[in-house]
């Protein structure tokens, strides 16, 4: 496949350059060549007209969640959890869990985003509504014992099954561990977990999100939430800390040092007033953090240009410095860190020469990302200003979305199944 003379190409490539009126020639699901005039393939794409960026990733989701989207709108998260959440989230099954995570699927691929960090239950649903659609994914559940050790093999025995189910499938997912969060979780099930993991897998974990969750670690473990995982084992290169809210500095220098990734998920965390992440600081300390939508029950939209922007400007009024987080940091943040973040920093993430064809196509005559003053404008519209309305996606080499349209879902469908479940 050829696209041809694209207007724009935001590479992400080491020198972040933004080329323009060049070629990208991809074979089979890889990148081969980019440059002028390139020699026509059995198929080709004018992008005359196009901004071509590589595919957005995010690092933290909760799929299926998005069915209680507007459930509740004035809770911290323990009441939302707790109060709302609980009840709907009790009557959750395979079928609804499916068509949630279709959705999702659907909202993420119309605004440009490639490839998710799933942490949910029902991962059998997940896997296929992941495979129909063809977007690329890493599933895992959050295990929980309840800060009970005796329960700490059944929940073991549990993802065990879900690797060998991940690992028989075909399509583009990777298996990751999830502990759910630190007040959940037992030291028994994080040594079990621990020392399961001799593929080395990634392990996802909600860290440090509220203060009562920070001040309740202090009471039961009489120890930091950070400091405690650190005597536990899991601080290290396949840990990956979603939230890290309430962290010290010596906790942040922990996380660099022991190349821990950090996910950041803003909208999340100011809806349900948890608090900002230091995004900034740990950046200057060399943590490798992307961002997240979390739960589209709480974002409460699957927009990562949204997230961007969001994580821009909470940074200057954290920092109270205007280019704490600058437009290219942001971009950055939903591409080469969240490959990085993944494991997959020499796979995706970037429009690169050797690098799979997850390609994402904007219409440089969208109105929200007009006017187009030079490259350095162009790159400050995408974080600040443009809504996310891409009009073709590209995932592995495959057109998932072309000129607006869903070519591997039944958008109508999808919804009109939603309409018919009985969520509440």
């Amino acid at each position: 496949m050829l696209i041809k003379n694209a207007r724009f190409i935001v590479t992400q490539n080491k020198e972040r350059q933004i080329i323009e009126n060049k070629d990208i020639l991809i074979s089979e699901n890889k990148i081969i060549e980019i440059g002028n005039k390139l020699s026509k393939d059995d198929e080709v794409i004018n992008a005359s007209n196009k901004i071509v960026i590589p595919g957005l990733i995010n690092s933290h989701i909760h799929s299926p969640m998005i069915l209680f989207r507007g459930i509740s709108d004035e809770k911290d998260l323990h009441g939302w959890l707790d109060e709302e959440i609980a009840p709907v989230e009790s009557r959750m099954n395979e079928e609804k869990a499916y068509y949630g995570t279709l959705l999702s699927i659907l909202e993420q691929i119309s605004t440009g985003t490639t490839t998710f960090n799933e942490m949910y239950s029902f991962t059998e649903s997940i896997i296929r509504a992941v495979n129909k659609s063809g977007i690329r994914a890493f599933i895992g559940k959050g295990l929980r014992d309840g800060n009970n050790p005796e329960k700490a093999d059944d929940e073991i025995k549990k993802y065990e099954r879900i690797i060998q189910m991940i690992k028989r499938n075909k399509g583009l997912i990777k298996p990751v561990l999830g502990l759910h969060w630190t007040l959940t979780c037992s030291d028994e099930l994080i040594k079990k977990l621990i020392e399961m993991n001799r593929e080395n897998f990634l392990i996802n974990m909600h860290v440090s999100e509220t203060r009562r969750e920070f001040k309740e670690n202090l009471r039961i473990f009489k120890k930091r939430p950070i400091e405690r995982l650190k005597e536990l084992g899991l601080l290290n290169e396949n840990f990956v800390a979603i939230h890290c809210i309430y962290v010290s500095e010596g906790e942040i220098n922990d996380l660099a040092r022991m190349n821990c990734k950090v996910v950041h998920n803003p909208t999340t965390n100011m809806k349900l007033v948890d608090g900002i992440c230091p995004v900034a600081k740990m950046l200057t300390s060399g943590v490798n953090v992307s961002i997240g939508s979390d739960s589209p029950a709480s974002n409460d939209n699957l927009n990562m240009f949204e997230e961007m922007k969001i994580t821009s400007l909470l940074q200057r009024i954290n920092t109270k410095r205007a280019n704490a987080i600058t437009s290219q940091t942001a971009f950055d943040l939903s591409t080469t860190n969240a490959a990085k973040t993944l494991d997959m920093e020499n796979e995706i993430g970037s429009i690169d020469i050797g690098k799979k064809a997850d390609i994402v196509f904007i219409n440089k005559d969208e109105i929200t990302i007009n006017p187009i003053l030079g490259k350095n404008g162009l790159l400050s519209n995408l974080i600040y200003s443009f809504d996310g309305r891409v009009s073709d996606v590209m995932v592995n080499g495959k057109f998932l979305l072309k000129d607006y349209e869903f070519l591997t879902l039944d958008k109508n469908a999808i919804i009109e199944k939603i309409r018919e479940l009985n969520i509440y």
